[in-house]
């Protein structure tokens, strides 16, 4: 699929509301908040009409983690690369600059709407590298700067440091609060904040020793292992990681007491790093970066070893793949790259992932 100025080498197409569990997927996405996508070198996408529609008049550029919320007509209100934010007009908002994410993020500006404020939004930015800026949040109020919203006096408030590149969302059980998921680096320990109507509590629940370390080899300070995907599954039941140098891991998640159970060890690829999980929670599609495969695994296959084993190829790209994202019409977009430094003017979709054969095409 053409559109314009897709991103250079690693794509983040990561959205807030599309990064839910069931409930919120129905409760965010069903009223179009999710419909809005600005993304990569200028680049994105409308799916109001059902079908994307490409987006020529955005100007941020992120080269890995970025995200946009719509209102519940369809109707963009803002957009972030985790450093600056966008309003609707596409001009920084007064207070918008200066987040303390990073455009090399994989997933460096997260939205989430304030429990209890519709008019407010929190914005988690996120470091990349396991640095020390770490995991922040700051708070845009849309009847500020006469509608078009700003940041407001909280802004770049510190939760945490030493931690991947990894931040996702869900649904909490009692279907109003949230579980905001971070990873430490140089760990196996994953972070549970829950975000209620009070705001976020600072003392996360902790999973220890669970999965791999996410920490590089013996010798190599490059701290790249830090990069790849963690998200949840539509059902809220599943949680998957990719660990660049590693492989790629999926969990059980509890969406009552936020802990993470049950590590299975998928394998990988020579750099793992975009992972998305189809609309019935039963498959997880993968992609590396210097692969030019996208695969499957069915989570429904039994056993561990069946899980694994599941493995299946569902498509060969014509160049490099990236990330993947869960559209509001239920497909999946993959982010490609000509090269290292070049980026692709085109999308691949999978059309029915929730299949037993999914179609893959360029």
């Amino acid at each position: 699929m053409k559109t314009k100025g897709i991103i250079i080498f690693m794509l983040s197409l990561f959205l807030f509301c599309l990064d839910f569990s069931t409930n919120i997927f129905a409760q965010q996405c069903a009223n179009k908040r999710g419909n809005i996508w600005l993304f990569g070198d200028h680049a994105g996408l409308d799916f109001n009409s059902g079908a994307p529609v490409p987006i020529n008049n955005g100007v941020m550029y992120s080269g890995e983690g970025c995200s946009s919320i719509a209102d519940v007509n369809g109707g963009l209100l803002f957009y972030t690369n985790g450093i600056t934010v966008w309003n609707k007009n596409h001009v920084p908002m007064p207070n918008g600059n200066g987040l303390l994410g990073n455009m090399s993020s994989t997933q460096s500006g997260l939205i989430i709407p304030v429990i209890g404020k519709p008019n407010q939004y929190y914005i988690f930015s996120l470091d990349n590298l396991a640095g020390v800026n770490g995991l922040r949040y700051s708070i845009v109020d849309m009847t500020f700067d006469g509608g078009l919203g700003d940041i407001t006096m909280t802004k770049n408030q510190f939760i945490i440091n030493n931690l991947t590149e990894k931040l996702t969302a869900v649904r909490h059980f009692n279907g109003t609060d949230v579980w905001l998921i971070a990873h430490r680096w140089n760990s196996q320990s994953f972070l549970a904040y829950q975000i209620t109507s009070l705001g976020i509590n600072p003392l996360p629940v902790e999973t220890k020793n669970i999965g791999s370390i996410h920490e590089n080899p013996i010798g190599d300070f490059s701290q790249f292992n830090t990069a790849g995907y963690m998200k949840t599954s539509p059902d809220g039941s599943k949680l998957a990681v990719a660990v660049r140098d590693v492989g790629y891991e999926i969990f059980d998640f509890n969406i009552l007491s936020g802990t993470v159970s049950n590590a299975i060890v998928l394998g990988g690829t020579p750099v793992n790093y975009g992972l998305e999980f189809s609309p019935n929670s039963r498959y997880l599609y993968i992609s590396g970066i210097t692969d030019f495969k996208i695969e499957r695994f069915d989570l429904n296959a039994g056993t561990p070893l069946d899980i694994v084993s599941s493995r299946m190829i569902v498509g060969n790209s014509d160049s490099y793949t990236g990330a993947l994202q869960l559209g509001p019409n239920s497909k999946i977009y993959v982010a490609k790259t000509i090269n290292s430094v070049t980026g692709s003017p085109f999308l691949g979709v999978i059309g029915n992932p929730d299949m037993l054969n999914p179609i893959y095409s360029d």
